[in-house]
């Protein structure tokens, strides 16, 4: 018998694009995109977006939104049938399949939803990953060991979707788990719904599927600021690794941007919203590696403003040794006539100018080689 389920795929990207971002960066209308209205609930829950659109292709309804920081997300739902007399492991495999075939026409742009927003952005985009919210209704057919299957693809055999190419002769056989297993992962605190969440999905098992709005949407308040990090990271990874120096003017400036990313995403400061929804944000955070992230580009502000103290130090210290090589050298300029003056009498005064000349530079070459091996070792 054929039952549905529903997927809600989010699709980060950054923009490249010259100059600051404005409509006529995009087509809207309606070929196209159109302007979306966002509800108080989305935008409470997203944070602040510069653009929304839209755009329906078929049964599929496709949203993008652009954020600050020229990071956007292309937002995909779609609804899917599977048939549930299959067995457990048959019904895995047509369900990741489905979901590996999904992300790579996402990824690729063949995806006829994905590209009729992309040929409505007039900016190249650079996509490399898909994150992909389930929703299951609460049903029978849906067992405990297919949601943990398609929640943890590694425990029949699959370690990532992305490598999930072609059918295998079997699946690895499904343990059975029983329901406890959803009881104890479950973040969600409303009677009736179900809501797991690991690094590379999540799920949501309910009577209605709207109930997986309030997922999709702190999902996608997480993935714009994780995507937001992780470009500064590369940022700073290409700069440690070319050995380059950035200032500490520049310096300071990634390190707010990066505060306010933090204090963006990690608390939604109105007193209205439902606990739910910090119990539900704190675990994608919790299982994004988003602190992983803010401890990696911490380390790494941390090291480039001791190198760029120290290149600071440098240029000061040669500076100094310049300015001091100039007043000594002003110094044996003056004592030139002296010294020579006081040599003439004994050998000749053609003789003293040279000898004065030579005296006075080893002198000079001497005090250039002490003076600046010393700024060296300070």
């Amino acid at each position: 018998m054929p039952e549905t389920y529903q997927t809600v795929s989010l699709i980060p990207f950054q923009l490249s694009c010259v100059g600051d971002i404005n409509i006529n960066n995009f087509t809207a209308d309606e070929g196209h995109l159109t302007v979306r209205q966002r509800s108080p609930q989305e935008s409470l829950l997203v944070g602040e977006t510069k653009f929304s659109f839209k755009t329906e292709i078929s049964d599929t309804v496709a949203d993008l939104d652009i954020f600050d920081g020229n990071v956007g997300i292309i937002t995909v739902t779609r609804e899917h049938t599977v048939d549930s007399n299959l067995s457990t492991e048959e019904q895995v495999y047509s369900v990741l399949a489905e979901r590996r075939e999904m992300h790579r026409k996402f990824l690729d742009g063949t995806d006829p939803a994905v590209s009729t927003i992309k040929s409505g952005i007039k900016c190249d985009i650079s996509t490399s990953y898909v994150f992909t919210v389930y929703a299951f209704p609460d049903k029978e057919w849906v067992k405990p060991e297919l949601v943990k299957a398609v929640f943890q693809p590694s425990m029949v055999g699959i370690e990532d979707s992305i490598n999930f190419d072609e059918k295998t002769e079997e699946i690895e056989k499904i343990t059975p788990i029983g329901a406890e297993w959803l009881k104890n992962n479950n973040s969600d605190i409303r009677n009736g719904v179900t809501g797991l969440i690991s690094w590379s999905s999540v799920i949501v098992i309910a009577g209605r599927y709207n109930y997986v709005n309030d997922y999709v949407y702190l999902e996608k308040r997480l993935q714009h600021a994780w995507l937001s990090l992780y470009g500064k990271t590369e940022y700073l990874s290409t700069t440690i690794d070319k050995k380059s120096t950035i200032g500490s003017q520049e310096i300071n400036r990634l390190r707010e941007d990066t505060t306010f990313e933090i204090l963006r995403v990690d608390e939604i400061l109105d007193p209205s919203l439902p606990d739910r929804y910090s119990a539900i944000l704190e675990k994608m955070i919790e299982t994004s590696n988003f602190d992983k992230l803010k401890r990696k580009i911490d380390a790494q502000l941390k090291f480039l403003d001791i190198k760029a103290t120290k290149q600071r130090e440098n240029n000061e210290n040669l500076s100094w040794g310049l300015i001091t090589s100039f007043l000594f050298l002003i110094a044996l300029i003056t004592a030139y006539r002296s010294l020579s003056s006081l040599m003439a009498p004994a050998i000749g005064p053609l003789y003293s100018n040279l000898i004065a000349f030579i005296a006075l530079a080893i002198i000079f070459a001497v005090f250039e080689v002490i003076i600046f091996r010393r700024f060296e070792r300070e």
